[in-house]
């Protein structure tokens, strides 16, 4: 059997990993609307059914959410939830020095 995608990380007979919480509507203590899922595990895979729906992934502070589209189909869920802010970068502005006048 030849493989077209040599990066292929995970078996091909294991097929694609998805949690079991997106399958199945748990309960839990915040108020959600229906189409809205909460996912603590960021390692499960983005499948075709997922598309359309809204997600909130946990970074490990916060819950993110998440529209799911077409683009983000079989890329892990942790890839569009950042657990670190971005840099940013302060730029020092130059004074010019006041010179004192003695009297």
């Amino acid at each position: 059997m030849k493989l077209k995608n040599k990066k292929i990380m995970r078996s091909v007979w294991k097929g694609y990993f998805v949690i079991n919480n997106y399958l199945i509507n748990s309960k839990t203590k915040f108020k959600l609307p229906e189409n809205i899922k909460m996912i603590y595990n960021r390692k499960s895979t983005v499948l075709k059914f997922m598309e359309k729906s809204t997600v909130m992934i946990y970074n490990g502070k916060i819950f993110r959410q998440i529209k799911l589209n077409k683009l983000m189909h079989s890329h892990k869920l942790g890839e569009f939830s950042f657990t670190r802010k971005p840099l940013t970068v302060k730029h020092k502005t130059f004074k010019k020095p006041r010179f004192k006048r003695n009297k």
